[in-house]
């Protein structure tokens, strides 16, 4: 079975590159009635995404929109920019080579500190400790005395290395306390 050409895409659905949203032009099934939205959202370890299904094929809305917008398939991964992997609006899309993607992530939950590239190290005179990992190496970027300094040297670094590909999230409110 062959993959869906630019043209039996249009044929078949519309997509509005504004709000990301496919929608049938054709009805092809009983799910599929025309005006109704496309597709359906699946579940990943790594987030959620939204697949439709073509002529018996099932593709990433992402592929899908760059296909319609462009007439080409993706020579690499599709990397949604605001990491969420439903949200399929054209400018939120774009190639990306796999680092590249991989670089545009939420920080981690088991980070303690909720900030990427900064651990702490208590009993230190400077214990925020900015480092980050690229090409299997270790860049160390030294200790500093407060998190949003280590978080400075880490992000500066990573734009540097990371271009345009980088996640760079402001540093998390600290806890409320009680009473």
């Amino acid at each position: 079975m062959s993959k869906v050409t630019a043209a039996r895409l249009r044929e078949l659905i519309h997509y509005d590159p504004t709000t990301g949203v496919f929608t049938w032009l054709v009805s092809t099934s009983n799910r599929a009635q025309v005006g109704s939205r496309a597709g359906w959202i699946v579940t990943k370890k790594n987030g959620k995404y939204r697949r439709i299904s073509i002529d018996g094929r099932t593709y990433e809305e992402g592929v899908l929109a760059l296909l319609y917008m462009t007439g080409f398939y993706p020579t690499k991964r599709i990397d949604h920019k605001d990491t969420d992997g439903t949200s399929n609006r054209w400018a939120n899309l774009r190639e990306a080579e796999v680092w590249e993607n991989n670089v545009n992530t939420k920080t981690s939950k088991p980070s303690k500190l909720g900030v990427r590239g900064v651990r702490y190290y208590s009993g230190r005179r400077k214990p925020f400790h900015a480092r980050l990992h690229w090409a299997g190496k270790l860049h160390s970027l030294g200790y500093h005395e407060t998190v949003e300094q280590a978080k400075a040297a880490h992000d500066a670094k990573a734009k540097e290395l990371w271009g345009g590909f980088g996640r760079f999230e402001p540093l998390p409110s600290p806890p409320k306390k009680e009473g």
